[in-house]
């Protein structure tokens, strides 16, 4: 565990956990990583919109890496 950090429980509803640890699944993070993007969000250390911003500039390049990839698997096939 990282220096600094604390490892913190805490109690929700069991059927709002597995929903949440789903949108979160989905939205590429696990539900530690969107938790801990909202407190750095409540505490001003960053925005959700920015977070998003970045988020949005990964999935462009994910995208752009997967292409060129699917370029170069079918030149190969030729």
């Amino acid at each position: 565990m990282a220096k600094n950090k604390i490892l913190a429980t805490f109690r929700v509803d069991e059927d709002d956990w597995e929903a949440f640890k789903q949108w979160s699944e989905k939205r590429g993070n696990s539900a530690s990583g969107e938790l801990i993007r909202f407190i750095e969000s409540a505490l001003g250390k960053a925005t959700l919109d920015d977070m998003d911003t970045v988020d949005k500039k990964i999935e462009a390049a994910i995208a752009s890496l997967r292409a060129e990839l699917v370029r170069e698997i079918a030149s190969t096939k030729k």
